[in-house]
């Protein structure tokens, strides 16, 4: 759940601080047709913050990230029969690519050192936020990573924050655990838990249905 104190995301991009989102799974389905077409459209709209990062997490060597831009300029002209090629520059300037394994703590290490140069060279401190776009599987080794390192202090003036996309977890059981480990290294006020379901028509007529 969120507090007064907790920066939200979704605001006039000027109103909003200096902020990096690493995307763990930047290759996958979810990140390419979900997250960052959502990104291009909030960027579209002015609504992220002005000095903004994307960190895009990947494994394999052969991955391109004009290759991964046309593919999402394709999934957007699908969705909604037009891109705008000004917005997809603006958002390919943010994207920088990092290789590492999400299961490997060493990995770990050499992301917070990237981070730690961003807020170096631009001389502030990003608000950092782990965008979890990875199978359910591996949450609780890339969590445990993230606490390991570090990345998931949240300090004063540096605000870290995680975003795990449903499903939440194989089964209950697992889930329970997750939600236990998840609270090892983050605090409840820097979990956000994300159900892009719930903003499907068919989800939101429910209660038409019902009443009806």
């Amino acid at each position: 759940m969120d507090t007064p104190d907790s920066t939200i995301f979704l605001k006039e991009g000027a109103s909003l601080p200096p902020t990096v989102l690493v995307i763990f799974g930047f290759t996958g389905n979810l990140s390419k047709k979900k997250l960052l077409p959502a990104l291009y459209h909030l960027l579209k709209q002015d609504m992220l913050p002005t000095n903004c990062k994307v960190i895009g997490i990947y494994r394999n060597k052969k991955t391109n990230l004009e290759q991964g831009m046309s593919e999402i300029e394709a999934t957007i002209v699908s969705e909604y029969q037009e891109c705008d090629p000004h917005v997809l520059n603006k958002l390919r300037d943010v994207i920088q690519l990092f290789e590492m394994d999400s299961t490997v703590p060493e990995d770990f290490d050499r992301l917070r050192r990237l981070l730690d140069g961003l807020d170096s060279n631009a001389n502030t401190k990003y608000q950092r936020m782990y965008f979890l776009a990875v199978p359910p599987d591996i949450f609780q080794n890339v969590i445990q990573c993230l606490g390991s390192s570090r990345l998931s202090e949240d300090e004063a003036g540096q605000p870290a924050r995680i975003l795990l996309e449903k499903p939440f977890g194989v089964n209950l059981e697992n889930a329970r655990e997750l939600v236990q480990n998840i609270s090892n290294y983050f605090s409840e006020h820097q979990i956000y838990r994300i159900d892009h379901y719930l903003a499907k028509e068919t989800a939101q007529n429910i209660l038409a249905f019902r009443f009806s």
